[in-house]
């Protein structure tokens, strides 16, 4: 399992309003390249749709993605 955190405080400084949205952005063109670069090699994975992050304790972070083998 491969988890993508951004720290939003970062991207909102550079983007203002818009850097949660880049953030995003940034994450899925990464995850994208990864699916690709992982099932070339032979490797299947899936993107999570849906995941419960009550048990992540960061208070900085934002949790994007979750991608499992």
């Amino acid at each position: 399992m491969l988890s993508i955190f951004a720290i939003e405080d970062l991207y909102r400084e550079k983007y203002g309003n818009m850097g949660t949205r880049y953030a995003l952005i940034e994450s899925g063109c990464f995850l994208q390249i990864l699916q690709l670069l992982l099932l070339n090699e032979g490797i299947h994975c899936c993107p999570m749709g849906v995941i419960d992050d009550s048990y992540i304790n960061a208070e900085e972070e934002a949790l994007l993605h979750i991608i499992i083998n």
